[in-house]
């Protein structure tokens, strides 16, 4: 590439695995734009990617690796809808990440082991949480220090709410 080093990298529909280490330590890339033909997502396929500003994930994983995002600190991450296997490996330090997510239902069906300030559906800040019906669970942490969400509506199909679903939320009214 002519001493140049790619910033934005683009996986295309062609590609549907990602092995491990593909990506390891490759500090010059900005952007990873997966599509959503890739299915699968090896050990530390990206770790050490420390200056990656925006990854977007392809819709559905069947399997994601450990250490995925060890070194990184991501400032915008669009997740998946699904993950099927390695759910436990998808943890990030995503405090002042922007979280962009494709629905409530399917965010709150990944358990995710990380929390943001910022979470966006549709491109848009959420501000008006409405939890669907037929969820029954609002994990640990689900929207824990959410700058945005100033009221949220729960359905009468709300079982359970875990420890610190909604804890210092500062726009929180109601």
């Amino acid at each position: 590439m002519n001493n140049q080093l790619a910033e934005y990298l683009i996986i295309p529909e062609t590609i549907t695995q990602i092995r491990s280490e593909a990506f390891k330590n490759c500090s010059f890339i900005r952007e990873i734009f997966i599509s959503d033909s890739v299915t699968y997502i090896g050990d530390e396929a990206f770790s050490g990617v420390g200056n990656l500003s925006k990854l977007v994930l392809p819709k559905h994983i069947d399997y994601f690796g450990s250490s995925n995002f060890y070194g990184n600190e991501i400032q915008n991450i669009t997740l998946p809808e699904t993950i099927n296997s390695g759910m436990e490996n998808f943890y990030f330090n995503g405090f002042d990440t922007i979280i962009h997510i494709r629905s409530l239902e399917s965010y709150l069906n990944l358990n995710l082991r990380f929390y943001s300030r910022f979470l966006y559906l549709d491109n848009e800040p959420i501000v008006e949480l409405k939890i669907p019906d037929g969820i029954t669970i609002i994990r640990k942490e689900a929207f824990q220090k959410n700058e945005n969400i100033k009221t949220v509506t729960l359905p009468n199909t709300i079982e359970t709410i875990e420890s610190s679903a909604f804890s210092e939320c500062s726009s929180l009214e109601s």
